[in-house]
């Protein structure tokens, strides 16, 4: 029973000596033995294997720099129980240098970075390593440096622009360079004192070391001196760029009496002159001056009486200005006013005047004051010959002048002529001359068409007795067309549309024809508007001539022909006329001619291209059957 139980007990696998190449078993141990022993075969392999070393740990740092500068790096690692640990590089940087490390604590070290000023790129780094006493040295850790590139700094060139004296409303222009001498980009606009502009544009974008050309304009509207810097928006680093300039006035002026100014342009294009002010004086109306022109300016005192209320002993002052500038004119004290004594030199009576012809009147004008004087006068007639606009005249103080008027009235009976003479505001003078106006010889022996015998006062002609001549006044002539004038229009297929006029000249001289269009042009609204009655009025238009030059001519013994081919597409008004030797006219004729639209080169093609489509069809049907 026992040994059956033994048996049955797995047993270990032999213990054996090798001697003398002979296995000797010693003993056999069975498996619950083995199992036992175990942990403490395993220990035991433990104790006998090498334990690794514990590394040290770098922390990664990040730090700034300006371009060109230093800065101080603190390289960091875990501490190790107050272990020293040793810090040393392990890749420089491409773009600076670094000094010796320092220890700066038991985990830290201190190097300094200098970077060597490249514009490219805006970053570098360097690897480093650390290492405590007793442990591995650590992985490289990576030290990132951010290069700051200075800020923009704009720089003018020139630093200073002196526009000197311009004239109010006139320009004056500079050429500034505007430099970027920082590393960032510079990007805003100009800000410019009151009177200066910059008509290009005042924005700017500037990279590092780029320049702009900035046109600068001084512009004044005001008399005086204008300075001031320029300034940018956004702010940023800049040099300081002064603008200087003067504005002067358009004109000047200079006293020739009391109460007269001569006035000069001293620009380039016309200014216009205006009075202001002055109680009791009468100012001159606004006067226009062509450049570098001088205009006189009298001043006349007032007709309008006097107010005991106002102290007539202190002056009076006149602003006279263009606009732009502004000056004080100080008049002489008020004194009695005196008015112009207008006196007759033609007696009124003229008597009797025959229908077209001229008679002269005369008129004196007398001022008796010191002050000039400005008057107007017109000629007023109901029988005609009235002057159209009013005559200005200019007395000096004292002056007497002598005026002459031609009157030509024209319509028969008692006439009367009015010379009205307007002195200021309210004083008018006025003197008349009276005639009778009688019909000329050739106008009494005229018989109106439409007149009765009974209404004209004569009797009536007998059937033999010669009858007079009806003349109207501006009776149009009829004009014989020229001889055998013709036109056609011919439209040749490949070419332009062609106008072809015909006449004969019967051997008379080429330049005693000449050929126009006449065209109408219109001068009011094609609106047809009313008038006071109701009735519509016609537009306002006027006929304009245009000489053809594109004419192509052949003369023949007795016939002319003249080819047009420029004229453009539409109806054409033409007009044929014939002249004398003494260049009046002899005969006309008239033409409505339309000319027709040019054809296309789609036009021209296309018919010839069916021609040759429809062609190749028919032959070849024709061939398809002869198969």
């Amino acid at each position: 029973m026992g040994m059956a139980i033994l048996a049955s007990v797995p047993m270990a696998p032999s213990v054996r000596f090798r001697t003398s190449d002979q296995q000797v078993t010693l003993f056999r141990l069975p498996w619950f033995i083995i199992l036992l022993l175990s942990p403490l075969w395993l220990t035991a392999n433990t104790l006998a294997k090498e334990i690794p070393i514990k590394p040290t740990f770098a922390r990664d740092v990040a730090t700034k720099v300006a371009r060109g500068g230093d800065v101080e790096i603190t390289l960091q690692a875990i501490p190790s129980f107050g272990n020293q640990i040793n810090f040393r590089v392990q890749k420089a940087p491409l773009h600076g240098t670094l000094s010796e490390l320092h220890p700066a604590g038991d985990h830290t070290a201190s190097v300094r970075y200098h970077h060597d000023g490249c514009k490219a790129p805006l970053d570098d780094e360097f690897t480093f390593q650390a290492q405590a006493a007793g442990q591995a040295m650590s992985e490289p850790s990576r030290c990132s440096i951010t290069i700051i590139p200075p800020p923009a700094s704009l720089v003018f060139d020139p630093l200073s622009v002196d526009f000197g004296a311009v004239m109010l409303s006139e320009k004056k222009q500079t050429n500034v360079t505007l430099i970027n001498r920082g590393g960032r980009l510079a990007e805003g606009r100009l800000i410019l004192p009151k009177g200066f502009s910059a008509p290009i544009g005042e924005r700017y974008r500037l990279g590092e070391g780029e320049s702009n050309v900035v046109t600068i304009e001084f512009d004044p509207m005001e008399e005086r001196d204008y300075a001031g810097q320029v300034l940018t928006q956004p702010m940023c680093e800049q040099s300081s760029l002064e603008l200087h300039g003067n504005g002067i006035a358009r004109f000047d002026f200079q006293k020739t009496s009391s109460t007269e100014w001569t006035v000069r342009s001293l620009c380039d294009l016309p200014i216009r002159i205006f009075c202001t002010g002055g109680e009791g004086w009468i100012l001159p109306v606004e006067t226009t001056i062509p450049p570098h022109d001088s205009r006189r300016l009298a001043f006349q005192q007032s007709d309008e009486g006097e107010d005991s209320s106002k102290n007539t002993a202190s002056n009076a002052l006149v602003h006279l200005s263009d606009g732009l500038s502004d000056r004080v004119i100080e008049m002489p004290p008020l004194i009695r006013f005196t008015p112009v004594v207008v006196q007759t030199v033609t007696p009124t009576a003229l008597g009797k005047i025959p229908i077209g012809e001229t008679e002269q009147i005369a008129f004196t004008l007398i001022n008796r004051s010191e002050y000039p004087k400005h008057l107007l006068w017109k000629a007023v007639s109901p029988s005609g010959g009235s002057s159209d606009v009013a005559e200005s005249v200019d007395l000096k103080g004292g002056e007497i002048r002598e005026i002459r008027y031609d009157w030509k009235p024209s319509l028969p009976g008692e006439a009367v002529l009015t010379i009205s003479v307007q002195e200021g505001h309210s004083t008018r003078h006025e003197l008349g001359w009276k005639a009778s106006v009688l019909e000329s010889d050739k106008m009494a022996s005229t018989m109106v068409p439409n007149e009765t015998p009974e209404a004209s006062g004569t009797e009536a002609p007998s059937e033999n007795s010669p009858q007079p001549s009806l003349v109207a006044p501006n009776k149009v002539i009829p004009i014989p067309p020229v001889t055998g004038a013709g036109y056609e229009v011919k439209r040749p297929w490949m070419r332009a549309p062609v106008i072809i006029l015909k006449w004969e000249h019967q051997g008379r001289d080429p330049s005693r024809f000449k050929l126009e269009e006449h065209s109408l042009v219109l001068l009011s609204p094609l609106t047809f508007p009313k008038d006071d009655h109701g009735a519509f009025q016609p537009p306002q238009s006027k006929t304009v001539e245009t000489p053809i030059d594109t004419a192509t001519a052949t003369r023949g013994e007795t016939q002319e022909v003249l080819k047009l081919r420029r004229l453009p597409p539409g109806w054409h008004h033409l007009v044929l006329s014939q002249f004398t030797k003494e260049g009046s006219l002899e005969a006309q004729s008239q033409f409505q001619i339309q000319m027709p639209a040019k054809l296309s080169q789609w036009q021209r093609i296309k018919i010839p291209f069916g021609v040759l489509v429809i062609t190749f069809l028919l032959f070849y049907l024709r061939k398809i059957r002869g198969g």
